[in-house]
């Protein structure tokens, strides 16, 4: 709840450094977390904040961004094991 009251919060729209640490966070807690919780909470926040890293204006808090996602998405995507 409280990482989704923090990138739905309008005052931390702009946060740059926060978003890094939410996408950090995805990337250490989605090898543990249940596949549902991935998907249906991380990946969707993760692609929204990758479409706002779109509209970034400084391209080294955009390629910082892009990075941290990158390594998000790749955890995210080769965690999860089907039973």
């Amino acid at each position: 709840m409280q990482l989704q009251s923090f990138l739905d919060d309008p005052a931390y729209r702009e946060e740059h450094a926060l978003h890094l640490e939410v996408v950090a966070t995805f990337t250490r807690v989605g090898p543990n977390a249940e596949q549902k919780f991935g998907d249906e909470f991380m990946l969707p926040r993760l692609t929204a904040l990758a479409l706002e890293n779109n509209n970034q204006t400084s391209e080294l808090k955009k390629r910082e961004m892009a990075l941290q996602l990158f390594e998000a998405y790749s955890v995210l995507s080769c965690c999860f094991i089907n039973y």
